[in-house]
């Protein structure tokens, strides 16, 4: 009796700083559909699952197209750390039974006014981070590889990573974004330090305007 032959696709290499892909316009998709793209769209949620990311975007494994995956567009993770702690994202959400969100040709219709701060690392600037200032919602839209037109208002870290995601299709990296520059950028083995001094920033009574 024979075999039948299985074949697995390996997870696509992550392109690094340097790679033209990082720095290109990605194309608009013409036909969500065709063959080229189911196949991006497969590569592109294997390397996030290899990753355990929370986005990625197909100019990260070399495909200039305006693609993305995010992992928890609809934050169902959040405050769900006390399961399975010792797992990452991509377990978590099997867990759950959230899958992640292709969005292609992705546009932001509108932007909240009030921003925050947060830490971002990339999966094409491995073990660096950096705090960015991003809008704390975003109204999108985009289509689903099913051709449908998806309209959502994205909040808290779903809007981080979804703009986060979405700048690689314009060429654009995190670091871009941090306001000294590559110069404000962190090691992760380092990162530790500067938690520290963002709690110690915190004014006492006796530092504040009001205590003086």
């Amino acid at each position: 009796m024979s075999r039948a032959r299985v074949r697995f696709t390996a997870p696509p290499r992550i392109v690094l700083l340097g790679h033209p892909a990082l720095r290109r316009v990605a194309a608009h998709v013409d036909d969500v559909r065709s063959p080229e793209v189911k196949r991006v769209v497969r590569l592109l949620l294997l390397g996030l699952d290899a990753q355990d990311g929370s986005g990625l975007a197909a100019p990260q494994i070399g495909e200039s197209r305006r693609i993305i995956a995010i992992r928890d567009l609809f934050n169902r993770l959040e405050g769900k750390e006390v399961i399975a702690p010792h797992l990452g994202d991509a377990h978590r959400a099997r867990l759950l039974g959230v899958l992640p969100v292709v969005a292609i040709n992705p546009v932001i219709t509108a932007s909240s006014a009030e921003e925050e701060e947060d830490w971002e690392a990339c999966l094409s600037l491995p073990a660096l981070h950096g705090l960015v200032s991003r809008p704390k919602s975003i109204s999108v839209r985009f289509t689903t590889v099913d051709g449908d037109e998806v309209e959502h208002t994205c909040t808290g870290w779903g809007a981080r990573v979804f703009r986060h995601e979405m700048d690689h299709l314009d060429g654009t990296l995190f670091v871009d974004k941090l306001r000294g520059g590559a110069a404000d950028l962190v090691h992760e083995s380092e990162i530790s330090h500067h938690l520290q001094d963002d709690e110690s920033a915190e004014p006492t009574a006796d530092e504040s305007p009001s205590g003086k």
